[in-house]
């Protein structure tokens, strides 16, 4: 523990918005969002943003202020090497340091998502994602709060006169860092200690303006990547005395700041990204969240006694909430001003759903003064809420019978169950306080990850298809909405399907006019997991249905045209108003367009990207008794063969039609002279409406059966699926 400065100075950081605008801390967390994100973190964004500048203005964990703010931002320092709880020293007092912050702020993230205050909890979030970039800072991991003088890194970082600002990265450096990725956390304990551990690791190897780097790494968390910035021979700046020029004019004349940008500043999107990645894995899983819903005073707590006793002020309440080990408070947030209170403060962890996990309630009374530092007007007091003499209450809470909501769950100083108030006060000491909180346990809640199908044509049928990942050995089932418009406000269509292991795939839909539609699924859960949905238009969730119409015309065939034509793959052939001795041949991905034309020997057509045939007559290649006029099959787009209705005429076919395994068919007002097969076609709508069959009309295998939309067709021998039609 280096010591500090010798009086409450303002720390000196990346600087925020609120700082002459250099908005260094947002930037960082801006770049971490191009790495990792999700709906969620979207939608919340700004409210964790705000997190990230707001660290540097207010402090919600320990309340510390002092002279003009000088305080806010004593917390924002870490010797790691002094381990985990090694205090911040000034001449006013010793402070807690980074590390015990970010591990309060992070229960009270926790303990808000739990609660369902998102906004709240990811500005919380944001407040940890600020601590973490200070760990990029050689001055904030050797504890040199460079008093009187500054810290040319700092300064040089900060700068919002440099054109262009040396905090920015360039495209080359935004390319590395996209291929890089999240800093990857390795499979240990505590996640969170880990990241803010190896950064402050990697910091502490370079020099501040007073302090030298170094490559200890006590606990050995760091170890590779230290040796990797061994490895790439750095020997300055390594000592302070390397960064004495540099501090002159806060420059990189001998790239002594740049090294230390390149090998940690850089390294601080990656690491916030991780951070957002940690969080989005943490709230999927069971928290264990403690709720002050109420605190009354019984007993004055602030009074002054000369020949009597009496109450100067009301208290000024915030609480400290210790779980499995994990301590936080709120002294920034204290209540006051009444002698009940009703804040509602939540705090939580994540430890799992089964065994048992302790639990320490305290309520204390600030006496900090204006200063808001510990000493300056008297020690806080700690109310008495304990019947038993103690003064804070220690519960222990049985997570299995918690999340069943039975009897017992809670034992200890109070007992019950949980979800529902309970009641403690205490009486032992002259300042007691009555307290009413709630213990419960969230289900996890697996996260949605979703794939629509394809945009198509309209006539397409649509579906969903949801994977479920984390959760507790999720179960049940998924429903999947369909909405026309981007807020999912008009619902279309819906149906719930069970998952398989843990995928669900939705029901096939229609779509009858174009437009965008967006899925909308939620996963209904189980006995031990909580429902999830994603946000409306997430990822993968819109698809497009597109008029039907063939692509742009590449090939126009018109007037007469002894062939053979064949349509390769890509190549849109429009034949409008000819004669043709075939055959036409339409090879996968051609897309042929026909209209009111002639066409000898057939058309056969495997796998097209288009097919429409209107108002033509097609005959076969001799004989015509059984020579085959058309062949579609493997259309993953609907096919049109004749619809009045929509402008398509009906056509003449003189030869068999057979249609196989295609998407969706649409088949009117046609004349067949010898056998029509429709076989294993779906899951997009099979219509044969208003055709007149001279042969067999024969359908089987479609799924779903087909149609004929209120148009009868006639003929003498309609078997199978077309039975009736």
């Amino acid at each position: 523990m280096p010591a500090a400065v010798f009086q409450p100075t303002p720390a000196v950081a990346y600087d925020v918005c609120d700082d002459d605008n250099s908005c260094v801390h947002e930037y960082i967390a801006d770049q971490a969002l191009t790495l990792y994100t999700n709906p969620e973190i979207d939608a919340y964004y700004a409210d964790l943003r705000d997190g990230v500048e707001h660290d540097d203005l207010k402090d919600h964990i320990y309340g510390l202020s002092f002279a003009f703010g000088a305080l806010v931002t004593i917390t924002h320092f870490w010797d790691a090497d002094a381990g985990p709880d090694d205090p911040v020293e000034n001449v006013v007092g010793s402070f807690p340091n980074a590390w015990q912050k970010v591990r309060s702020l992070w229960l009270l993230a926790l303990g808000a998502y739990a609660r369902g205050d998102k906004p709240r909890a990811y500005h919380f979030l944001g407040h940890v994602g600020h601590l973490l970039g200070d760990m990029t800072l050689p001055t904030h991991v050797h504890d040199d709060m460079h008093f009187p003088d500054d810290d040319a890194f700092e300064d040089w970082m900060s700068d919002v006169d440099q054109n262009p600002r040396v905090r920015d990265l360039t495209a080359a450096e935004k390319a590395q860092m996209l291929l890089d990725g999240p800093i990857q956390i390795p499979n240990v304990s505590d996640k969170l200690h880990w990241l803010m551990y190896t950064t402050n690791q990697n910091a502490d190897f370079f020099a501040s303006d007073d302090y030298n780097g170094d490559s200890n790494d006590p606990l050995g968390l760091a170890a590779d990547r230290l040796a990797e910035l061994e490895a790439t021979g750095i020997t300055s700046p390594r000592t302070s005395s390397q960064l004495v020029d540099n501090d002159d004019d806060d420059d990189n004349d001998d790239g002594d700041l740049g090294r230390i940008r390149q090998e940690s500043y850089l390294r601080a999107p990656r690491v916030l990204a991780a951070m957002y990645k940690l969080f989005t894995e943490t709230v999927a899983t069971p928290i264990t969240e403690v709720v002050i819903n109420t605190v009354e005073e019984l007993e004055d707590h602030d009074y002054a006694c000369f020949f009597g006793c009496v109450e100067i002020s009301d208290a000024d309440f915030w609480a400290r909430v210790r779980i499995n080990g994990r301590t936080s408070q709120n002294r920034g947030d204290e209540q006051s001003g009444n002698d009940t209170i009703n804040p509602g403060w939540p705090f939580g962890w994540n430890v799992g759903s089964s065994g048992t996990v302790p639990i320490r309630i305290e309520i204390w009374d600030n006496d900090g003064g204006g200063s808001d530092v510990v000493g300056t007007g008297g020690d806080d007091d700690q109310s008495d809420i304990a019947a038993d003499g103690d003064l804070g209450i220690d519960l222990n809470v049985d997570l299995a019978l918690c999340l069943s909501g039975a009897d017992g769950a809670v034992t200890g100083d109070v007992t019950g169950k949980c979800g529902v108030p309970l009641v403690t006060a205490g009486g032992n000491d002259d300042e007691a306080s009555k307290v009413t909180f709630t213990i419960r346990v969230t289900k996890p809640s697996p996260t949605v990850n979703t794939q629509a199908s394809p945009g198509n044509l309209l006539g397409a049928p649509v579906r969903d298809v949801a994977n479920l990942t984390g959760g507790a050995s999720p179960t049940g089932d998924v429903t999947f909405r369909l909405y026309s418009d981007i807020d999912c406000a008009t619902e279309k269509f819906n149906s719930t399907n069970a998952l398989s292991g843990l995928t669900a795939t939705s029901g096939w839909y229609t779509p009858t006019v174009v437009g965008t539609y967006y899925w909308r699924p939620t996963y209904n859960g189980d006995g031990n997991n909580a429902t999830s949905t994603p946000a409306c238009n997430a990822p993968n969730e819109s698809v497009v249905i597109k008029p039907f119409e063939p692509p742009p015309i590449t090939r126009t065939i018109s007037g007469d045209l002894n062939g053979p034509v064949t349509v390769t793959a890509d190549e849109s052939v429009l034949i409008n108003n000819a004669r043709v001795v075939g055959p036409v041949t339409v090879s996968p991905g051609g897309a042929l367009t026909v209209v009111n034309s002639q066409i000898a020997r057939g058309i056969v057509a495997n796998g097209p990207d288009f097919f429409s045939v209107c108002g033509s007559q097609i005959s076969p290649a001799l004989p015509q008794a059984t020579g085959q006029a058309l062949s579609v099959s493997n259309a993953q787009v609907p096919i049109r063969i004749g619809d009045p209705a929509n402008g398509c005429a009906g056509n003449k076919w003189a030869g068999t039609v057979s249609l196989t395994a295609n998407l969706a068919t649409m088949m009117g007002a046609n004349t067949f002279a010898r056998n029509v097969s429709v076989t294993n076609s779906g899951p997009g709508n099979t219509t044969i409406k208003g055709n007149t069959a001279y042969a067999a009309l024969s359908c089987t295998g479609n799924n779903p059966a087909p149609t004929n939309g209120g148009q009868a067709n006639s003929g003498p021998n309609e078997t199978g699926q077309c039975a009736g039609l």
